[in-house]
């Protein structure tokens, strides 16, 4: 392999320079003869960064790296500034700002540090966009932290060892930890060993070229990047030396082959039956093969109808029901469908097994036993894909494997099966560890994998403006939900707990996560919530089954697993109207131990926990009866936020609202007067209304109207049986908290809220 003609040589010179001064001699990129890449000064940096991790969750990365740094030593802040530059280099993104970052970081030294202009240069020639994962510069640079703390602490005789086979190299970085950092793995790769990785960081966008081009690498043996570098030497007789997989003819081949090759491919769930303890696998796996037992000594024709074999099944059992007859013989037909060439998934677990057949089926015979057998190749045999991991990325495969069918028919997931072969984890290292160094002392353990950010964004200015509401005053909650996981936000109706809410939700999705919002209601139940079974109508007109399906806070937990560095949020309206115990069921054990897996009723074979970056807000009503019934439990796993209308800050969300319109503040200090009555009618609750009655979507309030069709009947149903209808219209209506307002005598109340006394005294 060449290099790509897309790289520009500057970036390669200045990978080189990285190579040879930071890797070979533990010196320096910026300040050539310095020991900046030494053991010790990656050392501290690492210990550094593992205890201050509170320190390091500011808003943006520089933040993040200042408290670690504080009182670090000129080496240690200019080790950190060269790993941002490594981290860096491979972006396509502005130098302009590629610059700043480093020179800010590099004002962290007690002597003045310069970037050198021939690496400045470079950073012009970053050769892959990061997309989404430009986000994760914080999880990145730990990547690459972790890497220098891995190299560092091998002998000079290993470490020139590895740079002398890259799968070796290729195996040190995917042994580490990574998450929220992939783009990074790969663009380290082509950094270091830049003549056998491609200047590629999406692995997706990898698995999609050897999909497209596979027939020039067959060996599923090998890791996919080595069957990209055979799949590239045969395609260079065609397009040349130093060709690139993003040129146009080849791009647009590995975009669209995989959709068109997979029309006609069918894909099937084959299951090795268990019996108590013990598989079959471990034999399929040493026979390459699969297959499925005949109740019966005697062979049947392969070639034989669906009518035939339940004649042969109902003859070789006759005391089985003819339900289950039928049954038997679609999964014996559907095996013998089986095709040379197609996928054949088989679950074990969480552990998922890809194969392809590769012969006829045939007969195999035991001493009491006779089977149908299928010869196939195990396509990751060694790396197997993860059942979880496909909840979040395909949940309706993930619910069909739920079938308790041991054959059956999965052409529609064809293409997400392909992936879960391709994209399996590379294998660990067959070969024997090496000895250490004669002469060497041990090597300490290393100590636990450095923190990673969970991605929950700060409160921003413009999120402040359109919501009405101070900053400071929304930082809080999500400091309070960042700390908890769970919060609870609570107050009388039309304070805007579910608005903000979906606005926290929305701000989220907006810096790469993502969020969800259910309702609970009195007939919400676990299965509604987290997975249960439900009825399914299979298209050929067969019987209704069964399905477990997943819902919507176990969708999101899945994602959020898959996503480590991002963060996830469940809005859970009306979270009190539900039966809380009966939705959350042995979940409510997870809300408070995030790190203890559980075995779950509906899918005992996998422990399940809930992810750190999953977050959940709940709101509640406090008019509503049914808060009463929160236990002790509820209250230990939540946070709780107040939305109370008669004080600060959601007192004055209705007069910024109005102001910002244009519009009279009078429905404001009408609202505040009429909080303040009710405070005075019931001094022993807390029962007000909130703003959001008098802020329409369109145009002004119409006070008669909300007055009457709105705040009265709320009005009503709190003071059944103690005020009449009358009495409440004089006391609260619209003239009468006019009258209220611009009375004389009683505290002024102005724009929302009660003028403190040294302002009266003014």
């Amino acid at each position: 392999m060449t290099r790509s003609r897309r790289v520009d040589p500057a970036f390669y010179i200045a990978t080189a320079r990285f190579l040879e001064s930071c890797l070979r001699t533990e010196g320096s990129l910026f300040t050539p003869g310095r020991a900046v890449w030494s053991k010790d000064c990656v050392g501290e940096l690492y210990r550094r960064l593992g205890e201050n991790r509170e320190e390091a969750k500011g808003t943006d990365f520089a933040h993040k790296l200042r408290g670690p740094l504080q009182g670090a030593s000129q080496e240690v802040v200019q080790l950190a500034a060269e790993v941002l530059y490594v981290l860096l280099l491979p972006q396509d993104s502005r130098l302009a700002t590629k610059r700043e970052h480093i020179v800010t970081l590099l004002g962290l030294c007690e002597r003045p540090v310069a970037l050198p202009d021939e690496l400045s240069e470079a950073l012009a020639y970053g050769f892959a966009s990061y997309g989404p994962a430009a986000s994760q510069r914080f999880n990145q640079f730990i990547f690459l932290v972790e890497f220098a703390h891995a190299w560092t602490t091998r002998e000079q005789e290993q470490r020139e060892a590895i740079l002398l086979d890259p799968d070796r190299f290729r195996e040190l970085v995917f042994s580490l930890p990574r998450k929220a950092a992939s783009a990074q793995v790969e663009g380290l790769l082509h950094m270091v060993f830049p003549e056998h990785f491609e200047p590629i960081v999406s692995v997706d966008v990898k698995r999609k070229i050897l999909e497209a081009f596979r027939e020039h690498s067959p060996d599923c043996s090998l890791s996919i990047d080595r069957r990209i570098a055979q799949i590239r030497v045969e395609l260079s007789r065609e397009y040349g030396e130093g060709f690139s997989f993003l040129d146009a003819p080849l791009r647009a081949h590995w975009e669209q082959e995989l959709r068109a090759s997979s029309q006609d491919e069918r894909a099937w769930l084959v299951r090795a039956p268990t019996n108590s303890a013990t598989s079959t696998l471990p034999q399929w796996f040493e026979e390459e093969s699969v297959s499925l037992a005949w109740p019966s000594l005697e062979r049947l024709d392969l070639g034989a109808s669906e009518a035939q074999i339940r004649e042969e099944l109902a003859r070789a059992s006759p005391e089985s029901p003819p339900g289950q007859i039928r049954r038997s013989a679609g999964i014996v037909k559907r095996f013998l469908a089986i095709a040379d060439g197609e996928l054949i998934l088989t679950p074990d677990a969480d552990a998922l097994y890809v194969a392809r057949a590769t012969g006829a089926v045939s007969w195999s015979e035991g001493p009491d036993t006779l089977s149908l057998c299928r010869p196939v190749e195990w396509l990751n045999r060694d790396s197997p894909a993860s059942r979880a991991q496909l909840k979040g990325s395909n949940p309706n495969l993930y619910s069909r494997l739920q079938t308790l069918l041991s054959v059956c028919d999965l052409k529609e997931d064809i293409e997400a099966i392909r992936k879960l072969a391709v994209l399996a984890p590379p294998p660990a290292s067959t070969e024997p560890p090496e000895p250490p160094h004669p002469q060497s002392a041990p090597v300490a353990e290393p100590p636990t994998p450095l923190p990673v950010e969970l991605g929950l964004p700060a409160a921003s200015e413009q999120l402040a403006r359109s919501l009405h509401l101070p900053r400071a005053w929304l930082q809080q909650a999500l400091d309070l939900l960042y700390e908890k996981r769970q919060l609870i936000f609570y107050g009388p109706p039309g304070a805007g707990k579910s608005f903000v809410a979906q606005a926290l939700g929305e701000h989220i999705r907006g810096a790469g996560g993502d969020w969800q919002l259910v309702q609970f209601h009195p007939a919400y139940s676990y299965e509604d919530f987290f997975e249960g079974y439900r009825p399914s109508k299979p298209e050929d007109g067969g019987a209704l089954r069964f399905d477990l399906r997943a819902g919507p806070l176990r969708l999101l937990a899945e994602q959020a697993r898959l996503n480590p560095g991002r963060a996830y949020l469940l809005v859970i309206d009306e979270i009190n109207r539900g039966n809380i115990a009966k939705i959350f069921g042995e979940l409510y054990f997870l809300l408070e131990y995030r790190d203890r897996p559980i075995r779950l009723q509906y899918s005992p074979e996998e422990p399940f926990e809930l992810p750190e970056n999953l977050f959940l807000i709940g709101t509640m009503n406090t008019a509503d009866r049914s808060i009463a019934l929160v236990d002790s439990a509820l209250r230990r796993r939540f946070y709780f936020y107040p939305f109370l209308p008669a004080e600060s800050p959601v007192g004055e969300v209705l007069k910024s609202w109005l102001t910002a319109r244009g519009y009279d503040t009078e429905p404001a200090r009408l609202l505040a007067a009429l909080n303040d009555a009710l405070a005075q009618a019931l001094p022993d609750e807390d029962f007000a209304i909130g703003p959001s009655y008098l802020m329409p979507k369109d145009g002004q309030p119409n006070l008669e109207r909300v007055w009457r069709h709105a705040i009265g009947p709320l009005l009503e149903e709190r003071f059944y049986g103690i005020r009449r209808p009358a009495e409440l219209q004089s006391e609260f209506g619209l003239e009468a908290i006019r009258a209220r307002l611009h009375a004389p005598e009683g505290p002024p109340i102005e724009d929302g809220r009660h003028l403190p006394e040294e302002e009266l005294a003014a």
